[in-house]
């Protein structure tokens, strides 16, 4: 039997936005079942790739066609095989563009493997050998080119290898040690590189230094520039894709977000590419991989993603605790807290993915996740005197499991906190995980400690007073969230309604002037729900609503306060907090 299974990307359908696929299969029997990836990594939910397959027929090396039968969402029987080897042809719509999606207008191709490359769990095991047949002078982001070639060691390395074919692609290098790192852009004007490089270079070192090593000889950071407003970053072991847009605010009011996300997703090839939870080690690519750890994969992620950017310089002080502050609003701003816990959100998003769902009903284990990386990196700096942190988990985590390829559970990542504080938090941190938690009241008095605290105030006026947050769509403020202890919520409003008019007086873009205007004197709220049209008389008004919150330092700051807040952010003791 062949040794190999090999692919190949081909454009001849390219304008409405289809990828030829071929592959040629190793078999040792009359019938084989070949799969796409029910999923992906880097996002927790069923990704039904299948829907973008057409065309797709079979032949043997006899040139006989075989019978190709789909059995199930993702899966396909192909019978009648003579010989050790057959060919199968399709075609992939390829015209989804974000970070995890494969694309193609005819101008580039951008593959991801995972949800366009078929596999059988007869030959994953096999190395893969991927044609690319494109104009010979595109260039290849993401992949080591050879004759129009690259090999994989096996499946599970071919998904975890995305790619980007193009004319448009500029490219820089740069080294931190022994590692190699290069920084594409795609369609991008104006690329500041020096700038970039720097401030890259800054990330990338601390990361490396604080791990011990970097588990890839070369990272890739492929960004593709978009036209239209974009935000969404995939991580691989020696990759990642990032999309961001629109492309005239990257190296202006996006900038900071670009940083943030390339940290990100650097960091993600320790956490989650190295250290994995126990259920997805390996990945199994037919099913759900159901994990409570995503409180540790993107929680603990998204807090070092921007804290190693000011432990490196790369952010101030302030930029940091703005980036924090967003964090704090997203949680104040979920109700969810009150009803889900973290341990059951990592579950859910195979549920019902990342978007809000029903009310109140689930939180985000990357907010959640953050603030309890921050407690916990807060609590461990106090009990050992500012010695450790939680980074010293993660790189004892690295070392001890990842690099041994083990995976890690709960129980695992508690005992790892102990061995470096020499105190037991399960309980604790059991508590704030498997529990639904108000980190609130958990933070406040480590912001104190830090010579910090919340300062609120007030943001739109129908936040405040109304309890709501509404998005203007047609004419019309459609509301999507409500306070569960608001004036809204209390006179009977839902999810999902439409503001029409206010005391009779209908809205035209200027709903926040109107609620300004009339105050608390009592109000008649016309709503639409459903294609009818009523009215809501509200003459009480409570106390509680949406208010936007912010971490900024206190007016008096202790020493002892200030020597935290430094080892905490990495500075030079006695740095001011500004």
């Amino acid at each position: 039997m062949p040794s190999s299974v090999c692919y190949s990307f081909s454009l001849s359908n390219a304008a409405q936005n289809f990828v030829d696929i071929h592959v040629t299969m190793p078999t040792s029997d009359s019938s084989i079942l070949v799969h796409v990836p029910s999923w992906r990594p880097g996002r927790y939910e069923l990704g039904n790739f299948s829907k973008n397959i057409r065309c797709i027929v079979a032949h043997d090396k006899k040139k006989r066609p075989l019978h190709v039968r789909k059995v199930d969402r993702n899966s396909w029987e192909i019978n009648g095989i003579e010989g050790n080897e057959i060919y199968i042809n399709y075609q992939y719509y390829a015209n989804e563009l974000n970070a995890g999606s494969t694309y193609t207008d005819g101008t580039y191709l951008y593959v991801n493997p995972v949800n366009c490359a078929l596999y059988s769990l007869e030959t994953c095991h096999l190395a893969c050998e991927i044609a690319l047949d494109i104009p010979e002078v595109w260039k290849v982001a993401g992949v080591r080119l050879a004759d129009g070639k690259f090999t994989c060691t096996n499946f599970d390395k071919l998904a975890d290898s995305p790619f980007i074919a193009s004319p448009f692609l500029e490219q820089k290098n740069y080294s931190v040690g022994e590692s190699n790192f290069i920084v594409w852009f795609h369609q991008q004007q104006h690329i500041p590189w020096e700038k970039v490089i720097n401030d890259f270079t800054k990330f990338s070192e601390k990361l490396i230094s604080a791990f011990g090593e970097l588990p890839a000889a070369r990272y890739e950071f492929m960004i593709l520039s978009l036209p239209f407003s974009a935000y969404h970053g995939v991580e691989h072991l020696e990759s990642t894709v990032i999309t961001l847009g629109p492309s005239y605010e990257i190296f202006g009011s996006l900038y900071t977000e670009l940083l943030g996300v390339s940290c990100h997703e650097l960091y993600h090839v320790w956490n989650v590419k190295s250290i994995r939870p126990i259920e997805m080690l390996p990945y199994d690519f037919s099913r759900e991989n159901y994990s409570q750890l995503g409180f540790i994969y993107e929680g603990i992620t998204t807090y070092f993603g921007d804290l190693f950017l000011v432990k490196s310089g790369v952010f101030s002080p302030s930029q940091y605790l703005k980036e924090l502050s967003e964090q704090f609003q997203k949680h104040m701003d979920n109700f969810g807290r009150r009803n889900y816990s973290l341990a059951d959100s990592s579950i859910d998003t195979w549920v019902d993915g990342y978007v809000p769902g029903i009310p109140e009903r689930k939180i985000s284990i990357y907010t959640e996740g953050c603030l309890f990386a921050f407690y916990l990196d807060l609590s461990i700096l106090n009990i050992t005197r500012q010695t450790k942190n939680l980074q010293s988990v993660m790189t004892l985590l690295f070392q001890q499991y990842a690099k041994q390829n083990k995976g890690i559970d709960f129980k695992i990542f508690c005992q790892c906190i102990t061995e470096i504080c020499g105190i037991d938090l399960s309980d604790k941190i059991g508590n704030l995980i498997f529990k639904p938690t108000d980190f609130i009241h958990e933070l406040k008095p480590i912001l104190d400690q830090l010579g910090l605290e919340l300062s609120n105030s007030i943001g739109n006026v129908s936040e405040k007073l109304l309890g709501v947050k509404t998005l203007f769509s047609n004419g019309n403020y459609l509301i999507t969230s409500l306070h569960p202890d608001g004036t809204a919520f209390k006179h009977g409003m839902r999810v999902g309604d439409e503001i029409y008019a206010i005391n009779k007086i209908k809205i035209k873009g200027d709903l926040e002037k109107w609620i300004a205007y009339f105050g608390q004197n009592p109000l008649i709220i016309s709503i639409l729900r459903n294609g009818k049209l009523f009215d809501i008389e509200i003459n009480e008004f409570s106390t509680f609503g949406f208010e936007q919150i912010a971490i900024t330092p206190k007016t008096n700051i202790t020493q002892e306060q200030i020597y935290l807040f430094d080892s905490w952010l990495g500075l030079p003791k006695g740095e001011l907090i500004c």
